[in-house]
């Protein structure tokens, strides 16, 4: 018997050996085998899945659970092992079933970010990778400011035999305008690619990897679709050139070959090693500028956009709103004022000016670090970096529960 998904009580009765009845009514949820939801910012929304992929927001339906003719989606993270049997798809791909959610997929509001939160965690039960969990955090900031969406991925081998030669990889596909006749650019020192139609160059959309490991892109890729996507030819061919397990193993940049035909951009991260109970994290942004009306260079744009995923603490007037960006006495005044005085509070978040990491230690849930952690101590901190050599400020990943610190990102050359 098929029953309609929604929320059901069922009422148990029984009769005692003493003939009393007694009546109990239990709440059970019929649910599909994955949840879909919008996750809202402030110029529209980005779909999101409980099995890790993402899409637009448009009404037709984005992602089917089995069966969908093209495995491709507007955003899909693929996993690659060195051997060419196994390439997970996060949905599934053409000789495995691939992931399976563990929890509803659900949208919260965050007021302390002014963002929309979504969160998912699957796993998988193929060979290779055999019972790896991975969790995927999609978020909408809710600033008028901004335009774009951040993808916190957290990789897990919970197993007892290591991953080795994994390939971790984002493809994404934009249609701007003409989308027969798109065009694609990269700069590989900031992990950047994006497309535009050469009729309105300046409207760009693409996507960008945090350097939360200090790592350039181990390939950044202009994907021509007719030859490695459609139809599915990317999976479920052979493993020769025609297929996207061959771009994401081959290193290197590879921009468009000529603004003719439907463009996709693929971004690969330096493969790992995920030994077993390791966890690995991966930061994305994805993103629309109209360099025409924003104002900004292509560095004050990143630090504005890396500096909402928590990186560059101690920037706490973000100075970039006027030249490349800075940490200095200007900041050591702003933070002073902030604590002592009523100032405003450091820009975006409170907690950019947590340059000690305190609000990092424990950090056991999306709603703590904050402005709570943020104190004199801080202020010592920054005083010891600015003037005295003293230890960078200690960068850590936003909304999500994991404590994910690392070296201030100023001290990355190609990243100040």
């Amino acid at each position: 018997m098929l029953v309609p998904y929604g929320t059901y009580t069922l009422t148990i009765q029984g009769q005692g050996s003493d003939v009393q009845i007694r009546t109990k009514n239990v709440t059970l949820i019929v649910q599909p085998p994955y949840d879909e939801v919008d996750v809202p910012f402030f110029h529209g929304s980005q779909k999101a899945t409980n099995f890790g992929a993402v899409g637009n927001d448009a009404a037709n339906n984005n992602f089917l659970w089995y069966g969908l003719t093209s495995q491709l989606f507007d955003g899909s993270f693929i996993i690659a092992t060195t051997d060419p049997d196994h390439m997970a798809l996060d949905a599934y791909d053409c000789e495995h079933w691939g992931w399976s959610p563990t929890q509803h997929m659900n949208v919260y509001y965050d007021p302390e970010y002014n963002a929309n939160i979504a969160y998912g965690n699957f796993f998988t039960t193929e060979d290779v990778i055999s019972c790896e969990y991975d969790s995927l955090f999609v978020v909408g900031i809710m600033d008028s400011c901004i335009d774009f969406s951040i993808k916190i991925k957290v990789y897990y081998n919970p197993t007892e035999t290591p991953i080795y030669g994994m390939y971790m990889s984002l493809y994404e596909d934009w249609d701007i305008g003409d989308s027969y006749n798109n065009w694609a650019d990269m700069d590989p020192t900031h992990n950047l690619i994006w497309q535009y139609d050469p009729l309105e160059a300046n409207l760009v959309f693409g996507m960008m990897k945090a350097p939360f490991y200090d790592d350039p892109m181990y390939n950044m890729v202009a994907v021509r679709n007719p030859q490695y996507v459609w139809p599915n030819s990317g999976f479920c061919t052979d493993w020769g050139l025609d297929s996207l397990y061959w771009l994401i193993t081959r290193p290197g940049y590879f921009p468009a070959e000529a603004p003719d035909t439907d463009y996709s951009l693929l971004l690969t991260a330096p493969p790992i090693d995920l030994d077993s109970g390791e966890k690995h994290i991966e930061v994305w942004i994805d993103f629309g500028r109209n360099l025409d009306e924003d104002g900004l260079s292509w560095e004050q744009w990143y630090h504005r956009v890396l500096r909402y995923a928590g990186f560059y603490r101690g920037d706490v007037n973000a100075s970039d709103s006027l030249e490349v960006p800075s940490l200095d006495v200007t900041d050591l005044v702003y933070l002073s004022q902030y604590l002592f005085q009523n100032g405003p509070a450091p820009k975006p978040y409170a907690d950019q000016g947590d340059v000690d990491g305190s609000g990092c230690i424990g950090f056991p849930d999306p709603k703590q670090g904050g402005a709570g952690s943020v104190d004199v101590l801080d202020v010592v901190y920054l005083i010891n970096y600015v003037f005295i050599d003293g230890p960078p400020p200690v960068d850590y990943v936003r909304f999500i529960p994991q404590c994910w610190p690392r070296t201030s990102l100023f001290e990355n050359p190609n990243w100040r």
